[in-house]
């Protein structure tokens, strides 16, 4: 058992994160390693029980996460976990502040698939920070907003309203007083008719009428009706067009993750792709940042000082060309344990379609051939 778990080597952490607007992060992450017995030999179709504790601050930090898994190797030896949907034996997934420190993440493995765990292995987690700063671009915390587009000219103004009804007649003023009578006329004169004989007397015709008298003075004008409602106001006219939309921060994530292979050669002069790569489209003025790291060793000969970084090529082939040209980080390979080398940088390659990965340059006269795998990111980002 010691053995065994002395030689199982951590190979990748991959953080899988959606860009999208509105999406939250999944709570858990990919991991893969190989199991080797004591010879270096793959333990293949192999059942192994696995506990994964996330540590913080340190390799002998304080546990803020812990789960088990069983899982059963492949041909090659290599078992994946998705970390965070495992059973939960201590803490919280959803509640790790990923943001708060370094965080470590410690193996322990039971070859036997049971519970009988030694540790395996302890390595910081170098990708997490930078996948949940991608997921942020994608669903809400996306890079700054680009500047407000100029304002659309102001719409022709609305048509004139109708007007409004004619307001009601107003009240008719009271009559003039009535005008005073005109004098009378005076009496006619009638004619007394002769005496008839032993009876009564005609009575005489009357006299004509007086002349009418004057008319009255026109009595005072009414007050004026209220004044008719307001017309209808005019239709507002049509909005000007929008502005156009500023540039957006990270425009994607992409994973540089596989196995080595193969060896290295010596007496190089160029640097080569050490793992997968990726195919990355870039337009003038976009920047690609990234990270990556991988386990190396040299089976033998003395240890070889070589040249590691991140490159880019173009597609169909071409030249190989490091992130930060002649700043690049010069390490050296042990040939007696296998250690991890880390790279970063940043380029703004131009526009075109790139192969972009881990690369390295060996000018010694030893091989590098006891290698095991890649992983990294990047990030394609406006200006």
């Amino acid at each position: 058992m010691k053995t065994f778990t002395k030689t199982l080597k951590a190979l990748a952490v991959v953080m899988l994160l959606a860009l999208s607007v509105s999406a939250q992060a999944p709570q858990k992450f990919n991991y893969q390693a190989i199991a080797r017995n004591n010879t270096g030999v793959e333990l293949v179709n192999q059942t192994v029980g696995i506990r994964i504790s996330i540590l913080d601050g340190g390799p002998n930090g304080a546990l803020v996460y812990q789960e088990t898994q069983t899982k059963t190797t492949n041909n090659f030896g290599l078992f994946t976990l998705e970390i965070g949907s495992g059973t939960v034996v201590s803490g919280t997934f959803a509640t790790i502040g990923w943001g708060s420190g370094d965080k470590y993440i410690k193996t322990e493995i039971d070859p036997t698939g049971g519970t009988n765990y030694t540790v395996a292995g302890n390595s910081q987690l170098l990708s997490v920070p930078y996948a949940l700063y991608a997921n942020q671009a994608a669903s809400g915390s996306q890079g700054p907003q680009g500047p407000a587009g100029p304002a659309g000219p102001a719409g022709p103004a609305g048509a004139q309203g109708a007007a409004g009804p004619a307001g009601a007649q107003g009240v008719a003023g009271p009559a003039g007083a009535q005008g005073p009578a005109g004098p009378a006329g005076p009496t006619g004169v009638g004619t007394q008719g002769p005496t008839g004989p032993t009876g009564t007397g005609l009575t005489g015709p009357a006299g004509p009428a007086g002349p009418a008298g004057a008319v009255g003075a026109q009595g005072p004008a009414g007050a004026q009706g209220a004044q008719g409602p307001a017309g209808a106001v005019g239709a507002q006219g049509p909005a000007g067009p929008a502005g156009s939309t500023g540039a957006q921060g990270v425009v994607g994530v992409f994973n540089i993750n596989g196995f080595v292979g193969g060896s290295i050669a010596g007496n190089s002069t160029a640097y080569v792709f050490v793992g997968a790569t990726t195919p990355i489209t870039t337009t003038a003025g976009q920047r690609l940042v990234g990270s990556a790291e991988a386990p190396l060793k040299a089976n033998s000969g003395i240890a070889a000082n070589v040249q590691v970084g991140l490159g880019y090529q173009p597609v169909g082939g071409g030249t190989i060309t490091n992130f930060v040209g002649n700043n690049y980080s010069l390490v050296e390979v042990s040939n007696t344990n296998r250690q991890t080398y880390a790279a970063s940088g940043s380029v703004v390659p131009g526009a075109g379609t790139w192969n972009v990965g881990y690369i390295v340059l060996n000018p010694s006269t030893f091989a590098i051939d006891n290698n095991d795998f890649s992983n990294g990111w990047i990030m394609v980002v406006n200006p």
